[in-house]
C-alpha cells in the first residue's frame, strides 16, 4: 500500500513538471515578440512568454504553469521528511507560499507588470528560502540519509537564486523601455533561466531520491 501511495506521489510531481514544461517550450516555439524577434534565453525574461501582447500562446503558457503548479505543491509536499515536526511545518508554509506565488506568476501575466513582478518576487525570494533551509536540513540534521547529489542540487539551486535576485534589484525601474531596446544579452534573464535550470535539476534529483528511498523500505 505505501509503495503504491509513493507511486503516486513520484507520477503526481513528474505530471506538474511535465505539464509546466509543455507550455514553456510550446509558447517558446510559437513566440513571436512585439518588435517581431524571436525568443532568446540570452535576453529574454520567463514571464515573456505569458505576455499577451507579445506571446501567441500566452494564454497556453499561463494555464500550464496555474494548473502544473498544484500537482508539484502536492507532491513537494507529500515527499517532505517525518522526523521532525516543527521542521516539516516550517517547509510546509515555505512550499504553499511558493506555489501560490507561481500561480500568481500565471495569473497576473506581465501585460499586469505591478502585480506580476511582485509575485515573481515572492517566488523567487521564497525559492530561495526553501534551498537555503533544505541545505541546513541535509547538512545539519539528516546528513546521513540525505545523498551529495541531492545536497550539491541544492545549493546549486541557491547560488543561482540568490545570483537572480541580486542582478534583478539592479534593473531600472522602466524595466519594459529597456526590453524595448533590449541588448543581445540580459544577464538578469539568463540568470532566471539559470535559475530555474537548477530547479529542474533539484526536482530530478528529489524524484531519484524518493524512489530510490521507496524501493529500500520494501526490502
Amino acid at each position: 500500500m505505501k509503495s503504491r501511495q509513493d507511486i503516486i506521489t513520484l507520477v503526481v510531481g513528474l505530471l506538474g513538471a511535465l505539464i509546466i514544461s509543455f507550455g514553456i517550450v510550446v509558447s517558446n516555439i510559437y513566440f513571436i515578440g512585439c518588435s517581431d524577434q524571436n525568443y532568446s534565453i540570452l535576453n529574454h525574461f520567463i514571464s515573456e512568454l505569458g505576455q499577451y501582447q507579445c506571446s501567441e500562446k500566452a494564454f497556453l503558457f499561463n494555464i500550464c504553469l496555474i494548473i502544473g503548479t498544484p500537482f508539484l505543491i502536492y507532491y513537494y509536499l507529500k515527499i517532505l521528511p517525518e522526523s521532525v515536526k516543527k521542521i516539516k511545518n516550517i517547509f510546509t508554509i515555505i512550499i504553499v507560499l511558493i506555489g501560490v506565488s507561481a500561480i500568481c506568476i500565471g495569473m497576473f501575466s506581465m501585460d499586469k507588470i505591478v502585480m506580476h513582478i511582485i509575485s515573481a518576487i515572492i517566488f523567487f525570494y521564497f525559492c530561495f528560502f526553501a534551498s537555503l533551509a533544505f541545505n541546513i536540513y541535509a547538512l545539519y540534521f539528516d546528513k546521513k540519509n540525505i545523498p551529495k547529489y541531492f545536497v550539491m542540487s541544492s545549493i546549486l539551486m541557491s547560488i543561482s537564486l540568490l545570483a537572480n535576485i541580486i542582478e534583478f534589484q539592479q534593473l531600472d525601474q522602466n524595466m519594459l523601455e529597456i526590453l524595448k531596446d533590449r541588448p543581445n544579452i540580459l544577464l538578469v534573464c539568463v540568470l532566471e533561466w539559470l535559475s530555474l535550470a537548477t530547479m529542474l535539476l533539484f526536482f530530478i534529483c528529489s524524484q531519484i531520491f524518493f524512489y530510490k528511498k521507496s524501493i529500500a523500505s520494501q526490502k
